[in-house]
């Protein structure tokens, strides 16, 4: 996680896919600033896969000096009655403009059946301010396996950004699509 000096808690979690090495579903985090609880949140994508980061939403954290900020892990589960399915990056571009940077690239379904519900996240921990985890625009929410997909999305900075940004991160998932009935 990162704290901004803007007061803005955002990132990533890196500390689930470590507990296992299965995915884990329902993730709920209690975010603690300066030992005292301070709100709930849960992940951006609804399952966790071991090795990949997990976007967490942003809060507005009150104006303290260098505030201890504490996310822990209150529950999660091992069964989802949904399969899903990571989805493989091909490759991500940015582009810095002012108060801005756009981000694009491609997907990949390295899964043997077909996907849908595709949902892809992106966000950037560098530059001079994070940036609140989003979701992209796809051109496509089905793939069959080895299909591609287009994803985009426009990223807001502070108004006071200079240093652009260098790398985005970019996770995404979708669910395996049942087999039609015989």
């Amino acid at each position: 996680m990162r704290y901004t000096s803007q007061g803005v808690l955002t990132g990533e979690i890196h500390s689930i896919p470590q507990l296992t090495t299965q995915p884990v579903y329902d993730v709920q985090l209690d975010v603690y600033i300066n030992d005292e609880w301070y709100a709930s949140t849960s992940p951006k994508l609804n399952a966790v896969f071991p090795g990949h980061p997990v976007p967490i939403s942003s809060f507005l954290i009150p104006d303290w000096d260098d505030p201890s900020v504490d996310p822990r892990i209150t529950s999660w589960s091992f069964v989802s009655t949904i399969d899903y399915q990571p989805i493989t990056v091909v490759s991500t571009n940015l582009s810095n403009r002012t108060n801005a940077v756009d981000v694009w690239g491609e997907i990949r379904n390295d899964n043997p059946e077909v996907i849908r519900s595709i949902k892809v996240v992106v966000w950037s921990l560098d530059g001079c301010y994070s940036t609140t985890p989003k979701f992209a625009a796809l051109d496509k929410t089905k793939l069959s396996p080895g299909e591609t997909a287009s994803f985009s999305v426009t990223l807001l900075w502070g108004p006071y950004c200079f240093m652009p940004a260098t790398t985005a991160e970019v996770v995404g998932q979708g669910i395996i699509e049942p087999s039609p009935a015989p």
